[in-house]
């Protein structure tokens, strides 16, 4: 039986730091991480586009240091280009 996945995914959430500016300053914000996998998994070509420029930096590094379970074509691991993982920046009530 062949194994495939269309699509890459994480192996688990990207871990974001709220920048510490942001978070003194009250600022909210939404953030969409473009960036492509290599067979293993592994990111690159990591760019953040926000709604503020105060989140890039650590929505770019949370995507950097996530592995991706890698998209199966034929029972083999693929890498893939053009994802976009979202992340939102809340402050809680």
């Amino acid at each position: 039986m062949r194994f495939e996945r269309a699509t890459g995914v994480p192996v688990r959430a990207p871990i974001v730091e709220y920048p510490h500016r942001a978070l003194t300053r009250g600022i909210e914000g939404d953030c969409e991480v473009s960036f492509s996998i290599d067979a293993a998994g592994r990111p690159f070509g990591v760019s953040a586009s926000c709604t503020d420029e105060i989140f890039a930096r650590s929505s770019a590094r949370a995507v950097e240091q996530t592995l991706f379970a890698a998209p199966v074509r034929n029972s083999v691991p693929v890498g893939q280009g053009n994802l976009v993982y979202p992340i939102q920046y809340r402050l809680e009530d």
